[in-house]
């Protein structure tokens, strides 16, 4: 999984509520259950990638509650490229393809990228290769139009990191999928102002994420709508891996109940769906959290 953000999938009002901004914080304060428990019960490597300090948001004991075998952090990255302040896309593309190159087991790699967290209000060093925008109807002072055409540049590089893992998992004979999506709109207060929007995070528009899950064995391409708490159940069964209950659970409200454009469930025979978005909710969470025993800690990698 890799991310055009800093994201991830186990979190947010699909889940905990609405107001549950910093899940490793106040959630994942032991092991739970999680993709990367269920994906090494089925033999796989798992793998966690953010190239920033480890301990930011405490990723280092998050990573290891969540499940995954190892943490590349930002000391795996001393000779990596940067685009702006950050380690690059293209960088965290490599390090991927070289862990993937190096295992014959199947491998489960969660990444969360840097290059294009802000701020973009200073200079980021890409004197001419920012892209031009057009603007219709909306004149932005240039500082603002600066910080967007920065922001832009560098969803253009997630693009092509998302390309760059493509590449590898076509060409690859072993079965690949890829679940690329970013979690938020960007903080750009004054730019979002400037265009008649003073609360981002609350805006419908700015909510609905694209996202791509793409497959190396799929026929062919169709557009579906969803909600975040669903992705994780759409990426196993993509990739032809079994469900637990958790999942199976997911794909359930998701199949039956779950509007891909909110939380809401439909009316209807409360057997089949639960009878309000709270009661959603809480199935969900009761089949996610529950006390696990684990031993030993999480490996530093070096790759």
């Amino acid at each position: 999984i890799a991310s055009s953000a800093a994201s991830d999938v186990y979190k947010r009002q699909s889940l905990f509520g609405a107001e549950m901004d910093y899940p490793y914080l106040t959630v994942v304060n032991a092991p739970i259950k999680s993709i990367p428990w269920h994906l090494k019960d089925l033999g796989y490597e798992t793998t966690a990638i953010h190239p920033f300090h480890e301990n930011f948001w405490r990723r280092n004991l998050a990573y290891q509650r969540l499940g995954f075998d190892s943490f590349l952090s930002i000391s795996d990255f001393q000779d990596a490229a940067y685009d702006g302040p950050y380690i690059s896309d293209n960088a965290v593309c490599q390090k991927i393809l070289g862990l993937l190159r190096d295992s014959d087991r199947p491998r489960f790699i969660f990444a969360v990228t840097m290059e294009n967290h802000g701020p973009w209000s200073f200079d980021r060093s890409q004197i001419g290769k920012l892209p031009d925008i057009e603007t219709t109807g909306y004149k932005l002072p240039e500082q603002l139009e600066l910080q967007l055409r920065r922001y832009l540049y560098h969803a253009q590089n997630a693009a092509e990191m998302a390309a760059c893992l493509i590449d590898e998992l076509a060409q690859s004979e072993r079965p690949g999928a890829l679940l690329f999506l970013g979690d938020h709109a960007p903080a750009m207060a004054e730019v979002f102002t400037a265009f008649g929007v003073d609360n981002p995070w609350r805006e419908p528009a700015l909510r609905t994420v694209p996202y791509l899950l793409w497959y190396n064995e799929a026929a062919q391409a169709r557009q579906v709508d969803n909600i975040v708490s669903v992705l994780p159940a759409a990426l196993l069964k993509t990739a032809g891996l079994p469900l637990d209950d958790f999942l199976r659970t997911s794909d359930h409200l998701r199949e039956h109940c779950l509007q891909a454009q909110s939380t809401r469930t439909q009316t209807g025979n409360p057997t089949v769906c639960p009878e309000s978005p709270a009661d959603a909710l809480l199935t969900l969470t009761r089949r996610r959290l529950y006390p696990m025993q684990i031993t030993g800690g999480i490996q530093q990698e070096t790759h």
